[in-house]
């Protein structure tokens, strides 16, 4: 059934236009509905827990900052991953791509265990310094705490999602992630309220609902791994070979878009900050809008995936200028589909924000950043578009310090001004995203048209 997806490149590659196109969406379609899925899984917990308070609410927020950072490393990992693969496959070098797989299911298993250890132990340092205040830390503590759980497998099955979307293959992941989504709702709503027979737990329901549902994708993606007969593929007697030379290749291309993660992250803390200086009602407020916001990252992280995974092919396979059309379709769908999530948030934003919050005062707010977000759009979808080509290059250390500036010089300087300056409150801190992905927009684009990336080895 995913043999046209995942076996022999040239299925999936087409120079006609019109086909490529479709090339795209074929492998960027299944990743639009596994993200959705994957951000509903989110979503569906902030609609949960924003029904026990404003505190609740920012307790969510505010912990679930952090978490992007470490979901930086593994964000890395998963591109390392995503590109050797592309790469080996469209050399066609078949023991190269199991090789590459077997590296970053250690890697990615080793790092989850760590981060998510590591966060259970400094949860209370964590929310301190995140700003909350008396009433929200011990909610955020334990938000956090509970959430370490679900971390490990959720973020062990993304690395080896790289690996499958290296190969071509995006069905997979979406039919674990539909299978998560509905355990994920089940039993959080269950576990947060008491209800089937189960105990309530309140705002830690929500975190051990999600955890279980992850558990069972892991061991999804494990059995498929061990399974499979056509694809990435793993086997018990080779699992243990460690290849150093294969670790380090990953690394050099996975570590700066980790980097570039982090720095946005760090950076992103400090913006959070200075908007929980601004009371719970901005800081709930900001959250619930980041939450419904993230549906706009979808359709482009998709897209830019895809792009990712081609452009790796084309390069193994010699054909510089079939990658340059992939980035070029890759940033115009992008561009479109954009401009239609912006239309949505302008005209739906008050209905759409209603599902999060009954709260008049909170929701008002929410609307309105998500009309801001709206100028944002697609200069970010165009970013990732342009972005998901230079990964899928190799060409990942220019990004991670153009991200470093747009939200560390950018964002956080304009979002200073505008808040405390100008006194525009919490619209001046959305509307500092704006000038931040210009920033990085342009500068992605003169990247690419440089041209360098056509020629990098990884």
């Amino acid at each position: 059934m995913l043999a046209p997806l995942l076996v022999g490149t040239q299925r999936i590659w087409s120079p006609d236009r019109r086909s490529l196109r479709r090339s795209i969406l074929r492998l960027a379609l299944p990743m639009v509905a596994e993200q959705l899925l994957t951000t509903l899984v989110g979503i569906v917990n902030m609609m949960l827990v924003s029904r026990l308070g404003r505190e609740a609410t920012a307790a969510v927020g505010l912990s679930g900052t952090p978490f992007n950072l470490s979901i930086a490393l593994f964000l890395g990992l998963g591109i390392g991953t995503t590109a050797l693969i592309a790469r080996a496959a469209g050399a066609g070098k078949e023991s190269e791509v199991e090789a590459v797989t077997r590296q970053s299911f250690w890697m990615g298993l080793v790092a989850a265990l760590l981060v998510s250890t590591l966060y259970w132990a400094t949860a209370p340092q964590i929310m301190h310094v995140m700003g909350a205040d008396a009433a929200v830390t011990p909610l955020g503590v334990t938000y956090l705490r509970w959430s370490a759980l679900g971390f490990l497998p959720m973020q062990w099955s993304q690395v080896m999602y790289g690996a499958l979307r290296g190969r071509g293959d995006t069905l997979t992941p979406l039919k674990i992630g539909l299978v998560v989504n509905i355990l994920n709702g089940l039993l959080s709503y269950a576990l947060i309220w008491g209800r089937f027979g189960l105990p309530a737990l309140g705002l830690k329901g929500g975190p051990i609902g999600e955890a279980s549902a992850f558990a069972v994708g892991a061991l999804l993606v494990a059995l498929f791994l061990f399974r499979s007969e056509g694809s990435v593929r793993l086997r018990w007697h080779t699992l243990f070979q460690v290849d150093l030379g294969l670790i380090g290749r990953i690394l050099k291309v996975g570590l700066p878009t980790a980097g570039e993660r982090v720095l946005g992250s760090l950076g992103m803390i400090s913006f959070t900050r200075m908007i929980a200086s601004l009371g719970t009602v901005a800081i709930a407020a900001h959250q619930i809008t980041m939450n419904a916001e993230s549906i706009a990252y979808m359709p482009a992280q998709a897209l830019a995936a895809a792009g990712t995974a081609l452009v790796g092919m084309r390069l193994g396979a010699k054909e510089p200028d079939g990658a340059t059309q992939v980035a070029k379709e890759t940033v115009l769908l992008t561009a479109l589909t954009m401009a239609l999530t912006a239309s949505f948030f302008v005209v739906g934003g008050g209905p759409y924000i209603r599902l999060y919050t009954g709260d008049l005062l909170m929701g008002a707010l929410a609307v309105q950043m998500l009309r801001i977000a709206a100028l944002s759009e697609i200069p970010m979808g165009i970013t990732f578009a342009l972005s998901g080509t230079l990964r899928g290059a190799g060409d990942t250390m220019p990004m991670m310090l153009v991200t470093a500036a747009g939200v560390w010089v950018v964002r956080l300087s304009v979002a200073a001004l505008l808040i405390f300056g100008l006194k525009w409150g919490l619209a001046g801190a959305w509307t500092a995203m704006i000038f931040d992905w210009l920033f990085r927009m342009g500068f992605a684009a003169w990247r690419f048209r440089l041209g360098k990336w056509r020629t990098i080895k990884v």
